[in-house]
């Protein structure tokens, strides 16, 4: 009686486990705006799979060679333990938040960069001018801006990293020219176990979900057409209305002719996407244990650090 008990209420434990409500995302599928970035999100993923592939190829090309980049021999146990936090971290879902937040900003700033330095740029030179000071600003107001951004979002990436935190703490030690060195080497080899087991994975999810969309964008595409078509003909209607909406068609018909061509391509990465993953998985662990061999080969016999 007992034990039925135990199972029944160990079976509903997992089925409430399991039942653990998620977020609720709907489809975009069926919003215009959408459909006309569509085919450009497709090609998108497909050029990023690529790009993701060879940062990994160049990462695990140079990682079996780090140890050989320092100009004096280093505290081989603190070295090690940097190693293995930095693997460690890209894994971690406080550093792919994190690796997300950064690069939102990044590509944010890219995007704006221009318009942002022109206002910075102008406000610089406005100062200057109201202090009588003729001198020109505006190109080092921008140029220190982008190299502004840059530092403190490596930076912030960096705070997400627990190898960062074992050089900080080894910083005396390794010496200046070891500890610039070993940034760089634990950024590559956290971006690298990053792009491996969370953003190739998540960009295929992302390609199986688009590529269920297809069918349901193509109608969305052409009911946004004829709404607009309808739209045009309404009564009251001025010229200014008519031609923005003209320019909206014009829009979802160029989106329209690149879907086929945009879909297929997605199809058939979709069918590689599996064994493209696991070859950079491969890749990435070969360069790992290279990396590790090399390095217990130049261990004193002490207690590696942590």
């Amino acid at each position: 009686m007992w034990t039925r008990a135990l199972c029944a209420g160990a079976v509903l434990g997992m089925i409430a486990c399991a039942s653990k409500p998620g977020p609720e995302i709907a489809s975009s599928a069926t919003q215009a705006t959408y459909a006309e970035v569509y085919p450009g999100e497709l090609q998108a993923i497909g050029s990023g799979f690529s790009q993701s592939e060879g940062e990994i190829q160049r990462i695990a090309g140079e990682m079996p060679r780090y140890p050989d980049d320092f100009k004096k021999a280093p505290d081989w146990n603190a070295v090690q333990s940097i190693y293995e936090r930095a693997d460690e971290a890209g894994k971690s879902y406080a550093y792919a938040e994190r690796h997300r937040e950064v690069e939102g900003a990044r590509t944010f700033f890219e995007a704006e960069q221009s318009d942002i330095a022109k206002k910075v740029s102008w406000s610089c030179q406005y100062a200057a001018k109201q202090k009588n000071c003729d001198v020109e600003l505006g190109g080092v107001a921008a140029h220190a801006l982008k190299e502004g951004v840059d530092t403190q979002l490596e930076k912030r990436l960096r705070s997400a990293n627990e190898a960062h935190l074992i050089i900080e703490r080894y910083r005396e030690v390794l010496g200046k020219d070891n500890v610039a060195t070993l940034e760089k080497q634990a950024d590559d080899i956290s971006y690298a176990s990053y792009l491996v087991h969370i953003e190739l994975v998540e960009r295929k999810l992302r390609l199986d979900r688009m590529i269920e969309d297809a069918a349901q964008v193509q109608s969305t595409a052409d009911a946004f057409i004829e709404s607009e078509r309808n739209f045009q003909k309404e009564p009251g209607r001025t010229d200014a209305e008519k031609k923005a909406s003209e320019a909206r068609v014009a829009d979802m018909v160029r989106s329209k002719t690149t879907l086929e061509s945009s879909k297929k391509q997605a199809s058939d990465l979709q069918k590689r996407t599996e064994d493209r993953i696991k070859a950079a998985k491969k890749t990435y662990a070969d360069a790992v244990t290279a990396l590790k061999e090399k390095v217990r080969t130049k261990l004193p016999t002490t207690t590696t650090a942590k």
